[in-house]
């Protein structure tokens, strides 16, 4: 993503900023533009922006979340094989945590808590990869049947922003008022960030049909070669 910021995109951060719209999860929204693309923010803070608090700086953020298996094994049971079975798991796909920009350490912690809230569950918030999980899984087989063993995670993708409440000056717009207004001293205070939760890991039999939008519903559709 594009590190400069359009005079569209400080409009539209303004605008928001006057209305004060809160920041609330938004589980699905556009992709970020492409690098060179217009960046829309986040909404500003929720909470109230007055002289009280002035010059608190906060993070916002919104979130899309996705079940993603990250790896996998196809294996037949035959009726009257039931054991345990150590199984060798392909690789997949790969989620990761990480921002598009090196953030502080300040923005950083805040970036992810925000994260946090937006998705609704907790999330892995050091840099990292689901590279590093184990391609091994042994598993219980009580049945007979076709299974899909795998591992996976609800990765997570999103943009961010800092906040700063502080009075506009004499020549704004709208002069005098508190606002959240975006403050990006060092132009890495804003971008767009990934991140996942833990690690999950089943089976999913031919005649089971959990929800797609589960990581175990994902899995369910890789299992092929079903009656």
């Amino acid at each position: 993503m594009s590190g400069k910021r359009s005079p569209r995109r400080t409009r539209v951060a303004s605008a928001l900023a006057a209305t004060g719209t809160a920041a609330t999860a938004m589980i699905a929204f556009a992709a970020p533009a492409q690098a060179g693309g217009p960046y829309f923010p986040p909404p500003p803070p929720s909470t109230p922006c007055t002289a009280a608090n002035q010059g608190e700086e906060q993070v916002t953020t919104d979130a899309r979340v996705e079940p993603t298996v990250v790896s996998f094994a196809i294996v037949n049971v035959a009726a009257g094989t039931t054991h345990t079975q150590s199984v060798t798991l392909t690789h997949s796909a790969t989620a990761t945590t990480q921002t598009s920009t090196n953030v502080s350490t300040k923005v950083g912690f805040k970036l992810f808590a925000s994260a946090e809230v937006s998705a609704g569950f907790s999330l892995v918030k050091t840099k990292s990869s689901t590279d590093s999980w184990s391609n091994t899984m042994t598993w219980n087989f009580t049945a007979p049947g076709r299974y899909i063993l795998y591992k996976g995670t609800r990765s997570v993708t999103g943009r961010y922003e800092n906040y700063r409440c502080w009075k506009t000056g004499p020549t704004a717009p709208i002069p005098g008022v508190y606002m959240w207004q975006i403050y990006s001293p060092t132009g890495t205070e804003f971008g767009t960030y990934s991140a996942y939760s833990g690690e999950e890991s089943g089976t999913v039999r031919c005649e089971e049909n959990p929800p797609v939008n589960t990581v175990a519903g994902q899995a369910r559709k890789l299992l092929d070669g079903c009656a």
